[in-house]
């Protein structure tokens, strides 16, 4: 499986500097890019519990991705949108429900 980064990499039109609610327009993407949105959901649903839906990746002043995506905030199924830098999800490792049901 690919790394995050190794996605953001191979496909730059994933990179998206939204503006508020900016979103990507899938209509201008290839197949291969909408693919890879859903690698990058597979990978998300993996490693965070209360992920939702990936909006895109987006690069910081210091040069460093962020993921943005819609997750829940708490049980009441609140949701809303989360920036986490991109290497702390890579070398998050997966989630599981039977660990988080144990503690």
């Amino acid at each position: 499986m690919r790394t995050l980064q190794e996605i953001a990499d191979t496909y730059p039109n994933l990179i998206f500097q939204n503006d508020g609610y900016e979103y990507i327009n899938k209509s201008l993407l290839t197949a291969e890019e909408l693919q890879a949105i859903e690698e990058v959901t597979s990978i998300l649903k993996s490693k965070i519990k209360y992920f939702t839906k990936f909006f895109n990746f987006k690069k910081r002043k210091s040069g460093e991705l962020d993921v943005r995506f819609d997750g829940y905030y708490d049980m009441a199924g609140f949701q809303g949108v989360y920036y986490i830098n991109i290497k702390e999800v890579d070398e998050a490792k997966p989630w599981r429900e039977e660990a988080a049901d144990a503690t």
